[in-house]
């Protein structure tokens, strides 16, 4: 199944407590304090998004961490909040998150979200060789729409990364 389904990025290098989930070493992308890897559901036979932090990391300037988290309130805390807000979102145009994890023997906290295989908007729109109003249009009310969401919530979601 992890070869049928890996995309030719070779063996598995790590996989969840439960044994579901297989990562693979391709890095799709690093975000303010987190590394993202393709990865595998064993269950449901779908691509994923690992996203791994580093807790030795986490709130260090030099690698990001420290931006976009509260003063006074502990990166790990934070991060754990982030968390709890995300498994609780259910949209059609906000990304899903599947589960999570605390990894003791790596100092990580691991989870499991869709992956976009597009990568960002903007290096999408960039590879794409027809782009009119109409599909501008869309993107712009398909992203209306998740804010209208986020920020229905009592408190308010606001997204820190658009």
């Amino acid at each position: 199944m992890a070869e049928m389904l890996n995309g030719g990025d070779g063996e598995p290098v790590e996989k969840d407590p439960t044994g579901r989930y297989l990562r693979f070493p391709q890095l799709l992308g690093r975000g303010a304090c987190k590394s993202v890897y393709r990865g595998i559901d064993c269950e449901m036979g779908r691509l994923v998004a690992w996203n791994q932090v580093q807790l030795a990391y986490l709130g260090r300037d030099d690698f990001g961490g420290g931006r976009g988290f509260t003063d006074g309130i502990d990166p790990v805390e934070q991060l754990l909040h982030e968390i709890s807000v995300l498994q609780k979102l259910h949209h059609k145009n906000i990304m899903t998150m599947y589960d999570w994890w605390y990894d003791p023997e790596h100092t990580t906290i691991n989870f499991i979200t869709e992956v976009f295989t597009s990568g960002t908007l903007r290096a999408f729109r960039k590879r794409t060789l027809i782009m009119n109003e109409t599909i501008l249009k869309r993107w712009a009310w398909q992203i209306l729409e998740g804010l209208v969401y986020l920020h229905g919530h009592v408190p308010p979601i606001v997204h820190r990364d658009l």
